[in-house]
């Protein structure tokens, strides 16, 4: 199989990014073709359908204000979306103990755990604007805040435990790595990235706001029907990219070779290493795709006949320091049953991804 054509652009990945580059170039003319390894489109963004639930979102969901791309890209689509429920009071749970939250941070009797915890927001935002978004490596504290992990910086910089507990939970709820795992400068970039701690963190006017009807996956399956089954190849994992003067050729693991001018590679980092490459990647391009990996996270999903939470004027967000790092209601509109939805991530995720569905 293959083909001897060579056309304009072929887009290695079908995930979102993949198939708005294909959606725009097709769209402005270009000869595109598509390849995924998987048997589906939608990279990290995927449905799981059942009869009693419809369904639900088991990869990337969210969407609020400031991400306008994805939100413009789904209303020329046609995906509409709906307002997550954030009414009544939310929980931490740390160290054996329940406590409010107040905004994003828990209650305290003791008003010096207050000021640390306001300190940590603060500073985060505070030092997230000496990062140029675009070189975050070029600026004076750069190397010494990528040489320190943000467990090391919060055992440096903050006073009680408390406050080192909730940036843990931060981390792999918002980063689904742990944070002595994590860059402080990546920390803090991300951060930055996401407009603030405040927007990052939050579900209301925040990164947490919407969910997509009918689940995010909608966006990627509609783009790739649009586009049609002879430009989006499912099953080509791609095993070899070769450049020359002439095109660009690739090969799949099957031995399918398929030639263009251009080549968009829409994946992950760490995925880049799957695939060799003629001429070689630049060595240090080479080592970021070895040193990027990707987080880990299981998402669980509790349906009930009724929310029993909201009838006690609780929202359904819990932050917590257990196995499940992390919930909030997650109802549709128009659903039978109402649902929790609950984030298993970083270590814990890898511990317990070998487990079977009874051992869960």
């Amino acid at each position: 199989m293959g083909s001897e054509r060579v056309r304009d652009v072929i887009i290695v990945g079908a995930g979102i990014s993949g198939l708005s580059a294909a959606k725009l170039l097709h769209e402005s003319g270009q000869d595109v073709l598509v390849l995924e390894a998987n048997d589906r489109v939608g990279g990290r963004t995927c449905n799981f359908y059942d009869k009693a639930i419809d369904y639900t979102d088991i990869g990337g969901a969210y969407m609020g204000p400031t991400q306008d791309r994805v939100y413009r890209l789904s209303q020329e689509l046609g995906v509409d979306n709906f307002r997550c429920f954030d009414e009544g009071t939310a929980i931490a749970y740390n160290r054996g103990r329940w406590r409010t939250l107040t905004g994003l941070y828990p209650d305290t009797w003791n008003p010096f755990v207050n000021m640390d915890l306001n300190h940590f927001w603060h500073l985060v935002d505070e030092m997230g604007n000496k990062i140029p978004m675009d070189h975050p490596w070029d600026f004076p504290e750069a190397e010494e805040w990528d040489s320190m992990t943000v467990k090391e910086w919060a055992e440096k910089t903050f006073w009680f435990q408390l406050t080192r507990d909730f940036i843990a939970v931060q981390s792999a709820l918002g980063f689904c790595a742990e944070d002595k795992d994590m860059s402080l400068l990546y920390f803090l970039w991300y951060i930055k990235g996401g407009c603030g701690y405040l927007r990052f963190s939050a579900t209301e006017n925040g990164a947490q706001e919407r969910k997509f009807v009918g689940g995010s996956h909608r966006i990627s399956l509609t783009m790739a029907e649009r586009l049609g089954e002879e430009r989006v190849l499912l099953s080509k994992p791609v095993a070899h990219i070769a450049q020359d003067a002439e095109c660009v050729t690739v090969t799949t693991a099957t031995g399918d070779i398929y030639k263009a001018k251009y080549i968009i590679a829409a994946l992950p980092p760490a995925m880049h290493n799957k695939i060799a490459f003629t001429p070689n990647l630049p060595s240090l391009r080479h080592q970021l795709n070895q040193r990027y990996p990707m987080g880990s996270v299981i998402k669980t999903m509790m349906y009930y006949e009724r929310p029993f939470w909201r009838d006690s004027n609780y929202s359904g967000l819990i932050l917590a320091d257990g196995i499940i790092c992390g919930t909030q209601d997650d109802c549709k509109p128009g659903s039978k049953y109402p649902a929790i939805i609950g984030f298993v991530a970083g270590d814990a995720a890898r511990e317990n991804c070998h487990l079977t569905k009874e051992e869960r």
